[in-house]
């Protein structure tokens, strides 16, 4: 019995009626029926909401054919060949991929062979018709957007200081109105943005209640919406609705240059990634900190406004290189893991070709099926696919160790630039909390790896409420007791300990989680796999649970605080 991919798409969900609408269980009924006339039945089900068949960027179209091109089905079944796709480039190579694997393309409602050249140009027209359509309908979008514009609507969000009525041109608000035209006098008189914050929180306050940001003012000092214009892409009406302001104001009013903030005329190291613990917003890089204004510092953003109660400052050379020893701590442990797995790149990239090359060698000898059989010569080429997959696999995770270790060994001639690359990769937020003055940086810090599976909400665009402050243990950090002299005798097996060698294996469980010089692999809880198994032995293919402890984690002490990730990608 065939295995078999059902594939359901709709375009918008909001708009559940009109005869262009099939409803998920329509489409999931006729996909049923008609795969048990294949002689299959629907293994899988992959279903997108609000996605356009315009593009392949679709979640569950993604993972369907994953699962094809991973051979783990024998084929896919749509509804019609518009759920499938609406582009011809797209929908057509796709479809043609998914049969010369010998695997099954299949519509319910056309009922396609693609097979054969007739079915395939048939296949092809359908793909076109659904582009066709599709552009009509973008076509006429853009008419109706032409025709709002120049009636005077205002497309997108309800801009600040505006009322909006549905198909309407703006008003201004009662309240928030005056507040921004007198924003933007006192702006053009030369007001400050945290002044002009402050000035907007308290004469126009948000719902929620909290203050309005300086970054906020700015993106409406700079909109010329403000001047009575509506703009949609090209389109341009600029008369469409009172304004608040006058273009001299306007003018006057646009934030100039502000004071440097680049130390040496460079981004701060680990600008976009440091963020203030209590209000989770993003910290700042001045150059102009201090008691003399002159040393570089890391600042809330929030605290010019007074918005946050316990707004964190530190200067860019101690955390800077906190961080900078925590990561070179972390790519150390992981160049011995390198050196300890002694992985040979140039043969696994020779087994790999050598397995591509037989694999498509097999594919190519057209008498080989005649002699086999069907049954028997899919089942020799499955498993020369296999091979081929575990000596990719097996070049994959060397290429991966390979770069580690050239990572590790050129960390400290990398320049500012390929520095700030490398850490905005392997990290994800870096949390600093206020304490006392002359309090240890690594009470004060915490790192969350770029791989951490803990998602930790922070503010964004247009994402300014409330956030709960992040908090940690207080626990100081483990001390690094093995060291690198000893990492590396546990590299090549044996380390002398209370005058004994000791193997590697045992080496691991003698040692504490953080100080193992090789990762020691953990399945999460219900996860497959024997529990006889070596912790030094890579896992099965089938645990895809496994998790890594990172040896920086480890050195911070935070494990009581954050669930332990994996180490990230270096590749």
């Amino acid at each position: 019995m065939l295995e078999l991919a059902g594939y359901i798409r709709i375009s918008r969900v909001g708009e559940r009626e009109g005869e262009a609408y099939i409803s998920p269980h329509v489409q999931k009924e006729a996909i049923e029926r008609y795969a048990a006339e294949l002689g299959g039945r629907i293994a899988e089900w992959h279903k997108d909401e609000d996605f356009s068949g315009g593009t392949i960027d679709r979640p569950a179209f993604e993972a369907a054919i994953g699962s094809l091109e991973r051979r783990e089905l024998d084929g896919i079944v749509v509804y019609n060949v518009d759920r499938f796709a609406r582009s011809v480039p797209h929908g057509v190579r796709i479809a043609r991929e998914i049969v010369n694997r010998g695997q099954v393309f299949a519509s319910a409602q056309e009922r396609i062979d693609p097979r054969s050249p007739e079915g395939s140009f048939t296949l092809t027209a359908f793909f076109a018709n659904g582009e066709l359509f599709l552009d009509r309908i973008k076509a006429g979008w853009n008419v109706s957007k032409a025709r709002a514009v120049a009636r005077g609507v205002h497309i997108g969000p309800k801009p600040i200081g505006y009322t909006a009525e549905k198909s309407q041109p703006l008003t201004p608000h009662p309240t928030f109105g005056p507040a921004m035209t007198s924003l933007f006098r006192q702006a053009a008189s030369g007001a400050t943005l945290a002044d002009l914050a402050r000035f907007m929180t308290e004469k126009a306050p948000r719902e929620t209640g909290q203050p309005w940001q300086g970054t906020e003012i700015k993106r409406w000092l700079q909109n010329r919406i403000y001047l009575g214009e509506v703009r949609y892409g090209d389109l341009v009406n600029a008369e469409a609705h009172e304004p608040l302001t006058d273009p001299e104001t306007f003018e006057a009013a646009q934030p100039g240059q502000s004071r440097p903030r680049r130390p040496n005329g460079r981004p701060f190291l680990l600008s976009g990634l440091v963020r203030c613990s209590c209000c989770r917003y993003a910290m700042g890089g001045h150059a102009n900190g201090g008691t003399n204004h002159k040393t570089p510092i890391y600042r809330c953003g929030r605290k010019s406004t007074r918005a946050c109660p316990e707004s964190s400052i530190i200067t860019a050379e101690r955390l800077d290189g906190f961080v900078l020893g925590t990561v070179r701590d972390h790519l150390e442990g992981m160049r011995l893991e390198a050196v300890a797995s002694g992985d040979d790149l140039e043969k696994l990239e020779a087994d790999l070709a050598e397995a591509e090359t037989e694999l498509a060698a097999f594919s190519a000898d057209t008498s080989a099926r005649r002699r086999l059989g069907a049954e028997a010569w899919d089942v020799a080429f499955n498993a020369r696919a296999d091979e081929r997959d575990a000596a990719r696999a097996a070049r994959d995770r060397a290429f991966v160790s390979n770069q580690s270790l050239v990572r590790a060994q050129g960390f400290d001639d990398l320049d500012h630039d390929a520095l700030r690359s490398l850490l905005q990769g392997m990290i994800q937020h870096i949390f600093v909390r206020r304490r006392p003055r002359g309090a240890i940086v690594d009470d004060r810090v915490l790192i969350v790896w770029s791989d951490d599976p803990q998602v930790i909400d922070v503010p964004g665009p247009h994402r300014s409420a409330l956030f709960e402050p992040i908090e940690w243990g207080a626990d100081p950090p483990l001390e690094r007791t093995l060291s690198v002299q000893a990492g590396q005798d546990a590299a090549d097996g044996l380390l002398d300990r209370n005058g004994s060698r000791l193997p590697l294996r045992e080496l691991h469980d003698s040692l504490p989680i953080g100080m193992r010089p090789v990762d020691l692999r953990h399945p999460r809880p219900g996860g497959s796999g024997s529990s006889g198994s070596s912790p030094l032995d890579p896992p099965p293919a089938e645990r895809e649970t496994t998790r890594r402890l990172p040896l920086a984690r480890v050195l911070q002490g935070r494990l009581a605080a954050w669930p332990l990730g994996r180490r990230p990608d270096m590749r």
